[in-house]
C-alpha cells in the first residue's frame, strides 16, 4: 500500500489541476498581450540565484529557501523577480539604451505560513521599466497594472497609490531611535490602527503634539487629489512635500489615461521591501483581503549591481487572480472544449488523418482506444459508425452527423465555450 504522504505535496505548495491550468495559461496570454501592447519584452531568469543577489534588495532573508551546492556556493530559490532583473540589466544588457522595458512570468518561493492566496511557491507576472525617472513612467506602470487586472476579468478592483517619501519625511522629523521608528512603520505596514495609536501616544514627548497628531491622522489621508492638499498643510518637511508634488504629477498623468476613478491615494502606505524610493502601489479586489498586485519606484537598486539607473515596476500575483476568478465563478475565463472520439471497430488511416486535420484547424480532440467500450454507456463522445458517419452521444441523447456536420457541431460548441 502506498503511504498517503507520498500522494500529497509538501506544506505550502500545491498541484495545478487541468481546469485551473487552462485558466492559468489563458490568464498569462491576456496579461502578456497587455505587456506587449505597452512595448515590454519578456525576460526569463533562473529559479536559483546566488544568495548575494537577493541580499542586494530583499528584506526576506528569513523567508528564503537557501542551500549549498556541491561547489560550496550558497544559493537561494528566488524570492522576488525585481532583483534578478536588475542583475540581468546590469550584467547582460549594459549597452542597451534606456528606457529598458522588460516583463516576466515566473514562480517564486518564500517560507511563509500557508493560507488562502499565500503559498510557499507562487506565480507572478510583472513589468520593470529601467532608466526613466519621470512621473510619466510611474503612471505607465500603474496603467499597465490597471489594464492587466481589467484584461484578467477582475471585477470591482481598485489601486491604492502611496509614496514612501511622505512617511519617511515625517519620521525624519521625529526625535526617535530606529527601533521606535521601525515600530511605527510596522503598524502602518500591517494597517494596525490600534497599535499605531498606542505607539504614537507612547512617544508623545519625543514626537511633540503636532507630529503626534499627524501620525494619528495618517490612516485617514485617503482619497483623491484633495488628500494631497490636506497632507501638504500638515507638514513643511521638504522630503514629505516633494513626495506630495511627485504624487500630484503622477495622478495628473493617470487622469490622462482615464483611470483616475479607480485610483485611491493612501499616504499611510508603506512597504516591507526597503529598496522602494518613491511611488508605491497596491491593487485590491473586494473578493480578497490582501493585494493582487504590488510595486513602485526603486531608484537605488541597480546601483548595487554597478549601473546607477532609476527604475519602476510592479508584480501581479497570478495565483491570487485565479482565486478571485474562482470566487467570481470564472465568468470571464473560457472553458476548454475537448471532444472525445471512439472507434469501436478499431482505428484506421482514414479516421486518424481526419482527426489530425481537425487538430490542425484548432479543435481539441481526444481519442479512446478501448475496442470493447459500449458506445451506449458513453456520454459526450463521438463514435465512428463508419469512415463517413459519426454518432454524438450527448447529455440530451444521441445525434448522427456526417464528417462535415461533426466539424460544424464542434466549431459551434467551441465558440460557445
Amino acid at each position: 500500500m502506498v503511504a498517503r504522504k507520498l500522494l500529497t505535496t509538501p506544506k505550502g505548495v500545491r498541484d495545478i489541476l487541468p481546469l485551473e491550468a487552462v485558466w492559468r495559461r489563458e490568464l498569462e496570454a491576456r496579461i502578456n498581450k497587455v505587456f506587449v501592447g505597452y512595448g515590454y519584452r519578456e525576460v526569463v531568469t533562473p529559479t536559483i540565484e546566488r544568495l548575494e543577489v537577493f541580499s542586494k534588495g530583499s528584506e526576506l532573508d528569513e523567508k528564503m529557501y537557501k542551500f549549498v551546492d556541491r561547489d560550496g556556493e550558497i544559493l537561494a530559490l528566488r524570492t522576488d523577480m525585481t532583483t534578478p532583473i536588475a542583475r540581468v540589466v546590469c550584467g547582460r544588457l549594459p549597452e542597451e539604451k534606456p528606457p529598458i522595458r522588460l516583463c516576466y512570468f515566473g514562480n517564486l518561493f518564500r517560507y511563509d505560513d500557508p493560507q488562502a492566496g499565500r503559498k510557499r511557491e507562487f506565480y507572478q507576472a510583472g513589468v520593470e521599466m529601467i532608466g526613466d525617472a519621470s512621473p510619466e513612467a510611474d503612471a505607465e506602470v500603474i496603467a499597465i497594472a490597471y489594464h492587466s487586472l481589467q484584461a484578467a476579468g477582475v471585477e470591482d478592483f481598485r489601486i491604492d497609490l502611496g509614496h514612501v517619501g511622505y512617511v519617511h519625511g515625517l519620521l525624519a522629523e521625529a526625535a526617535l531611535n530606529e527601533a521606535s521608528k521601525d515600530r511605527i512603520r510596522e503598524c502602518l505596514m500591517h494597517k494596525d490602527l490600534v497599535g499605531l495609536e498606542e505607539t504614537v501616544r507612547a512617544y508623545q514627548a519625543e514626537l511633540g503634539r503636532d507630529l503626534m497628531e499627524i501620525f494619528l491622522r495618517l490612516p485617514t489621508l485617503r482619497g483623491g487629489m484633495e488628500v494631497l492638499q490636506q497632507a501638504g498643510a500638515l507638514t513643511k518637511n521638504p522630503l514629505a512635500r516633494q513626495a506630495l508634488e511627485n504624487m500630484a504629477e503622477i495622478f495628473t498623468v493617470l487622469k490622462w489615461y482615464g483611470i483616475d476613478d479607480s485610483i485611491t491615494i493612501d499616504l499611510s502606505m508603506i512597504k516591507k521591501m526597503d529598496y522602494y524610493t518613491g511611488m508605491i502601489m497596491e491593487g485590491y479586489s473586494k473578493e480578497l483581503g490582501y493585494d493582487l498586485c504590488s510595486g513602485g519606484r526603486y531608484n537605488n537598486l541597480l546601483a548595487t549591481f554597478g549601473s546607477d539607473l532609476p527604475a519602476t515596476g510592479f508584480a501581479l500575483g497570478l495565483d491570487r487572480v485565479l482565486l478571485v476568478m474562482e470566487r467570481q465563478k470564472c465568468s470571464s475565463l473560457t472553458k476548454q472544449s475537448i471532444f472525445r472520439f471512439c472507434s469501436p471497430g478499431g482505428w484506421n488511416a482514414r479516421r486518424i488523418q481526419w482527426i489530425m486535420q481537425r487538430r490542425t484547424e484548432g479543435l481539441n480532440l481526444e481519442t479512446l482506444n478501448d475496442l470493447h467500450v459500449n458506445p451506449e454507456a458513453l456520454r459526450n463522445v463521438f463514435v465512428f459508425v463508419d469512415d463517413e458517419r459519426l454518432i454524438w452521444y450527448g447529455e440530451k441523447g444521441k445525434e448522427e452527423f456526417d464528417l462535415e456536420g461533426a466539424v460544424s457541431f464542434m466549431t459551434m460548441h467551441s465558440l460557445e465555450g
